[in-house]
């Protein structure tokens, strides 16, 4: 059995494997032709061949994940060895906007075409979240590439309808069916892992999840309840809603509905 001291040497060692493959041009690239390619909440397909044809490249399994016309999650997979947890990648292809939208500034950060200035690039859905896209494509390839397989599965899943949309009234048809309905798709349909990674801009500030499971058995009746709640939620760096005191107050609620 290897201890703790195996591990960590190990580690180390697929570190000096990986961070020399690390290419910041290729990174680069990468996020600049995921901005060129524009998926609007609804029309998320094209972003997700690309990236299909990505891991196909690389070697990496595909998950084929088609939901609607036009719409499909592009979820990659890469076996570990069996004896460590399952770890998902997980962020949107979909932007918030089509471009052409009246109200938008006539600017290229709100265009699906990137434009590098410098050490930034601008473009449609670049910040949110085209460029965490990137990384994790690039951080995926390039352990791949170093040979490198690890203690426990890796799952990548780029998913579409993520940005906050739902059908109201006249708002109808795909680019208003949003609000998470890919990841929702992806973890019913074979995405699943123990742990996640959500690579939302949030200015390199890390947002804790704390997720409770609660079961209740009774006689011969068995209960089975799961309550998730975001902590200290970040969304673009900007102040979440503080939910730990809700989750208490509903943690609170389920212990007297049960004792009753």
């Amino acid at each position: 059995m290897s201890t703790a001291s195996d591990r960590a040497d190990k580690i180390r060692a697929d570190k000096e494997k990986v961070l020399p493959l690390i290419d910041k041009g290729e990174v680069t690239r990468i996020a600049c032709d995921l901005v060129d390619i524009p998926s609007p909440t609804g029309f998320e397909k094209a972003c997700a061949d690309y990236i299909i044809a990505r891991y196909r490249a690389a070697g990496i399994k595909v998950l084929s994940q088609v939901f609607e016309d036009g719409r499909s999650n592009a979820i990659g997979i890469m076996k570990g060895k069996g004896t460590g947890p399952t770890l998902m990648l997980n962020g949107h292809m979909d932007t918030s906007f089509v471009g052409n939208e009246e109200h938008l500034p006539d600017s290229p950060g709100f265009k699906p075409k990137a434009v590098i200035d410098g050490e930034w690039i601008y473009g449609l859905g670049v910040y949110n979240m085209k460029a965490s896209l990137a990384a994790f494509l690039h951080a995926a390839e390039t352990i791949q590439r170093a040979g490198i397989q690890l203690e426990g599965d890796l799952v990548i899943a780029c998913v579409a309808g993520e940005i906050e949309k739902s059908q109201v009234d006249k708002y109808q048809g795909p680019i208003y069916r949003g609000g998470g309905c890919g990841t929702w798709y992806a973890i019913t349909h074979g995405a699943v892992a123990d742990l996640a990674v959500v690579g939302e801009p949030s200015a390199l500030t890390l947002g804790r999840a704390v997720v409770a499971r609660l079961s209740g058995v009774g006689g011969g009746d068995v209960a089975g309840f799961q309550l998730v709640s975001l902590i200290n939620e970040r969304h673009g760096f900007e102040p979440g809603a503080e939910t730990a005191e809700r989750f208490h107050r509903v943690s609170l609620d389920f212990e007297l509905w049960h004792s009753e």
